[in-house]
């Protein structure tokens, strides 16, 4: 944790590009499980295969339609550990800046604190999706 206001560029980028990369790195994960069950069980390699297709299909997709994927190809720029609810602005032709997301998750370093450095993106919540709502509520609220 940093006393200081921190910033950073970064871009946005393809939801589905940061989904498959993220299902991606999920299933590798998960792949190492999966095949000493595969060991245990003595399943034939056929349903081990047809199996596995099952369980990474049925597997949400970690950033909804709700949510802005954004970061860098190089990595280590990404929220950390403590981001939650900080904002994502975009700059204007003008200079201005508008706020078009709200920091929901990044990956955490295994430590626990701060950041994953190799981590390429972060989930924002996206407010173009909410303004109805946020417009109702500031108006019943002067």
């Amino acid at each position: 944790m940093s006393p200081d206001l921190r910033q950073a560029q970064i871009q946005v980028l393809d939801r589905e590009m940061c989904n498959t990369a993220m299902l991606e790195a999920r299933a590798e994960e998960a792949a190492k499980g999966f095949s000493y069950a595969v060991d245990v069980f003595a399943l034939k390699e056929d349903d081990a295969y047809a199996i596995w297709d099952q369980l990474v299909g049925k597997a949400p997709k970690p950033l909804s339609e709700n949510m802005i994927c954004s970061g860098t190809f190089e990595g280590g720029k990404t929220s950390c550990n403590g981001d939650s609810g900080g904002p994502l602005v975009v700059p204007l032709e003008d200079g201005s800046y508008i706020q078009a997301g709200i920091v929901s998750w990044g990956l955490t370093a295994s430590s626990g604190v701060g950041c994953e450095e190799t981590a390429t993106f972060s989930a924002y919540t996206d407010i173009s999706h909410f303004l109805p709502w946020l417009n109702e509520v500031l108006t019943a609220n002067p």
